[in-house]
């Protein structure tokens, strides 16, 4: 195809029906052409530096003089915009800027030639001013380049008001047209919540986060909304990566999945699960609360198959936990209650069997399990419950009471009898007992089961006393009276009964010692009897401390501290002789050698080792022993008894024979007992301590107890703000956090408890931002959104959320988690709040 030439400069012209030459202006058919080659006028639409209607005189001044002949409307429309990439003077190839064909300092806006197509860069700034193509071939190098921005200054205001009013007609009828499409969609899309809050917010009908135009204040939110919202925004946060506003991505992850599969959304669940395993920094162990909470889901479905593979993936994974993380103890719960509803009791007690510890950290786990499970959502509760004062196995329990909030009553009593300790079954069987009195409906199946169990022919009677006393605990934690005054003087009748001597046992001959070496509890009888008789008298005083019958408290508490020395020698005693094999080892070795008719010096010296091996180990024995005791004296000081605890402890630890003697002055009770008696103006108690202490080194106040002291009297005069900060004092990375993180914690979680119970959202809210971050935050968030929905208070804690700014992804997750886990998979109804149990009449 030919195209027409330019008779002036000789350049193909490719439009038709041009008059005059794009390159040098030169008229097409020869003859003189009246346009100047200067840039055309703007046309009517406005163009990037063009002076506006009205502006300043000397624009028309600075044009050539002469007559315009008017553009065909064709030719104006195409050039209307400057915008045609041929619309320069070929004159401009000198002052065109040169496009770099690589992107370097300060040219790095990409420009594609309309000529040859080749890509060029350039400062982003010269937009809109002529550039040369950077490919030495192209036929046409230079063109006007693109805009990148529009920055127009502001000129003279145009003295006719008809653009202004054409521009607000446009916006209106704009508007109303996108009122009308949104109006129209079936499922709006959301706004994202992420940790950048929506400050003015509402939830539509259909529970989606809407952008509304003004502030109406608090609006009230119905469970629906509030999920469905959560269930939308929940996937957005877990794709926060910034480290600041997501301190662990994949905790966040996790609690999505978990949070999608209490919903019964399992594909949801199944999806942020594979995003969790993509992590490739994510321990393995995080997988197995999403995995089991699937299981559950599918369980409920019937689907065993489908569960008993997801709970296989999730052992897989626990085969990889750490022994010493809080939270693997709380997976380890899970899976194992999960384990025993499918009838694989065996590898739920392998899982345990690898992380159980009886100290804080397990116990801190076993009742937090329980306040999720259970739907309580209240550690305060949790840790005034009797069967949770000393729980000698606590990943046990936390099984049993998982499998009893699962609706699995019947698993968990077959699993609990198969306890080998005898301590650690009474325990799970009074907690099987009271777990199943917590909430607002208890059948008279329930009640009748629970009777007979405490009367059963056989039962030793401290079993009886503690189930009677679990039952009066957890009525009494819901203001059930009446039940709480039937339940303990059977409970008291059967304490009664029990028949361990009362003082501790007798050492052990060096004949005895020696022959211990292999022996369980170094030859001594099994302690679990005595043990479950002191937790059981213990029950019953706490119980009557509750009630505020100090004289009737304090007389089952001696008979508690008289059952748990029976469970070994005195603590003093039994350092004193393995003191001496140091002190006085000639003397014990001519003793072993008449007492074991020893005459070789090689055997003497073996034996000697062995026997004082044995007595080393009897000591740590007596000394954990007594360090029960001083626990169970510890949960005492709080509610009462500090006179009498006191003087129990310094004629302990003062008697005159060493069989006698129990060193309380050196354990943490004398801190506690000042630090209350403090709190409680009890100036005499005080000073008392302070006594017993002259002649010793300076009572040295443990660092947990002057924090719980302090946070406890802040609470008490509603001083919410204080008490949180002087928790976060020992908080995370502080030295208290570093010498005791899971009293800590534990201390955190019991006064949150409080808290949330007394202090109205908002000011619950405060106190739980201000409080150190790690797990403790994380775990709190989660219980006050399950707390607020049993408190019928949900609805004030979304619109706090909402608004949040400081709320950190995994801490909204945690929410979002307690929500849900509150709320129950959508099928269900709303849980009831904790109340009166229903005890149906003649059921007791």
């Amino acid at each position: 195809m030919d195209f027409r030439t330019c008779p002036a400069c000789q350049s193909s012209v490719l439009e038709d029906d041009v008059e005059d030459c794009p390159f040098c202006g030169a008229s097409m058919s020869g003859k003189p052409s009246a346009k100047p080659k200067s840039k055309p006028q703007p046309s009517s639409k406005p163009v990037q530096k063009a002076a506006p209607q009205g502006g300043p005189a000397n624009a028309a001044a600075q044009k050539p003089a002469g007559t315009k002949k008017p553009a065909p409307a064709k030719a104006e429309a195409a050039k209307g915009e400057s915008d045609d990439p041929f619309d320069v003077d070929t004159t401009a190839v000198r002052r065109a800027i040169k496009l770099a064909p690589k992107p370097i300092k300060n040219r790095t806006h990409e420009v594609k030639c309309p000529m040859c197509e080749t890509v060029g860069y350039m400062d982003p700034t010269q937009g809109g001013k002529d550039v040369q193509c950077c490919n030495p071939d192209c036929i046409v190098p230079v063109f006007k380049s693109p805009r990148v921005q529009v920055e127009e200054k502001p000129e003279a205001p145009s003295k006719s008001r008809m653009p202004l009013i054409v521009a607000v007609s446009v916006l209106g009828v704009a508007a109303i047209g996108a009122g009308i499409f949104f109006a129209i969609q079936e499922e709006p899309k959301p706004v994202v919540q992420d940790n950048e809050p929506v400050k003015k917010t509402d939830v539509d009908t259909k529970g989606l986060v809407q952008t509304s135009v003004k502030d109406t204040g608090p609006k009230t939110y119905t469970e629906k909304e509030i999920r469905r919202a959560i269930l939308q925004d929940i996937v957005e946060i877990t794709r926060i990566q910034d480290i600041g506003r997501n301190r662990n991505p994949a905790m966040t992850t996790q609690l999505a999945s978990a949070t999608f599969a209490a919903a019964g959304k399992l594909t949801e669940a199944q999806d942020q699960l594979k995003l969790l395993q993509s992590k490739g920094n994510a321990p393995n162990y995080y997988q197995i609360l999403p995995l089991v909470e699937i299981a559950w889901q599918q369980l409920s479905r019937q689907e065993t198959a489908a569960a008993n593979e997801s709970a296989t993936i999730a052992l897989e994974k626990a085969r990889q936990m750490s022994k010493y993380a809080r939270d693997s103890h709380d997976a380890a719960i899970a899976l194992g209650g999960l384990l025993v509803a499918l009838g694989r009791a065996g590898e739920a007690e392998a899982v345990i069997s690898q992380h159980q510890e009886s100290n804080v950290k397990g116990e801190l786990s076993a009742r937090w399990r329980a306040a999720v499970e259970s739907r309580s959502f209240d550690m305060d509760l949790e840790s005034i419950l009797t069967w949770h004062l000393s729980i000698p196995e606590p990943l046990r329990m936390g099984i049993i009471e998982t499998l009893v909030a699962r609706g699995k009553a019947d698993e968990a009593l077959a699993f609990a009898q198969t306890t080998q300790d005898v301590a650690s079954k009474e325990a799970c069987l009074a907690a099987w007992a009271g777990r199943q009195m917590i909430g607002s409906n208890v059948s008279a199946g329930v009640v009748k089961r629970i009777e007979e169990l405490a009367s059963t022919e056989g039962n030793s009677p401290s079993l009886t006393c503690r189930v009677y006393a679990a039952v009066a605990s957890a009525t009494l934690a819901q203001n059930g009276i009446r039940i709480v005054d039937e339940m303990l003087p059977k409970a008291e009748t059967a304490l009664a009964a029990v028949n361990v001597p009362p003082g501790p046992l007798s050492l052990p001959s060096k004949k005895e010692l020696y022959a211990s070496k292999g022996k369980p509890f170094v030859g001594l009888p099994n302690p679990a009897p005595a043990k479950a008789a002191a937790l059981a008298a213990c029950d019953v005083a706490f119980l009557r401390l509750q009630r505020n019958q100090p004289e009737e408290s304090w007389t089952a508490l001696t008979k508690a501290m008289g059952f748990a020395r029976h469970m070994s020698p005195s603590p003093s005693a039994a350092t004193a002789i393995y003191e001496e094999c140091g002190k006085q080892s000639s003397l014990v070795k001519r003793d072993l050698e008449s007492v074991l008719g020893l005459t070789n010096q090689n055997k003497l010296d073996r034996a000697f080792a062995q026997y004082r091996q044995q007595c080393q180990e009897l000591s740590q024995l007596a000394g954990e022993h007594l360090e029960m005791r001083v626990q169970l004296l510890r949960t005492f000081v709080p509610l009462g008894l500090r006179q009498q605890i006191w003087d129990y402890a310094l004629a302990s630890a003062t008697a005159t024979d060493v069989q006698e003697r129990q060193p309380f002055l050196d354990t943490t009770l004398p801190s506690l007992l000042k630090v209350f008696a403090k709190i409680k103006d009890e100036n005499s108690l005080a000073s008392a301590i302070d006594i017993a202490y002259v002649d010793r080194a300076r009572l040295e106040i443990d660092p947990v107890d002057a924090l719980r002291g302090t946070a406890e009297r802040l609470i008490s005069t509603g001083k919410w703000k204080d008490a949180s900060e002087k928790i976060k004092s020992g908080g995370f990375r502080g030295e208290v956090d570093k010498q005791h993180p899971d009293r800590l914690d534990a201390l955190a979680h019991r006064v949150s408890g409080y808290v949330m119970k007394t202090a109205s959202i908002a000011e619950s809210y405060d106190f739980l931002q201000n409080l150190y971050d790690g797990e403790f935050k994380q775990d709190a968030f989660l219980l006050f959104a399950g707390k607020s929905v049993q408190q019928g208070k949900a609805s004030d804690l979304w619109n706090l959320v909402l608004k949040a700014r400081d709320l950190n992804a995994v801490d909204r997750a945690a929410t979002y988690r307690g929500f849900v886990s509150a709320f129950g998979p959508e099928s269900n109804s709303l849980p009831g709040g904790l109340g009166v149990p229903a005890v149906p009449t003649g059921a007791e």
